[in-house]
């Protein structure tokens, strides 16, 4: 998942930034929710279960009680 925004130095310019990852391990059919960091390396979101239901991790993305993706 990408946000893409207007740069707010220009905002005729639009940057984009990695916000969220969804990772799926089709042996186990379970949906995994990881972050990005400032220097855009991924880790393993912590707040929330590996799910079955991809409605689940993406619900958290859009909560966001950490302020971990939407800042």
């Amino acid at each position: 998942m990408i946000e893409a925004r207007p740069y707010f130095r220009n905002p005729s310019e639009w940057t984009q930034s990695k916000m969220a990852q969804f990772r799926y391990d089709s042996e186990t059919r379970i949906w995994t929710l990881y972050y990005a960091d400032r220097n855009h390396k991924w880790h393993l979101y912590p707040d929330t279960e590996p799910s079955t239901h991809f409605d689940d991790l993406l619900r958290e993305v859009d909560r966001d009680p950490t302020g971990i993706f939407w800042g």
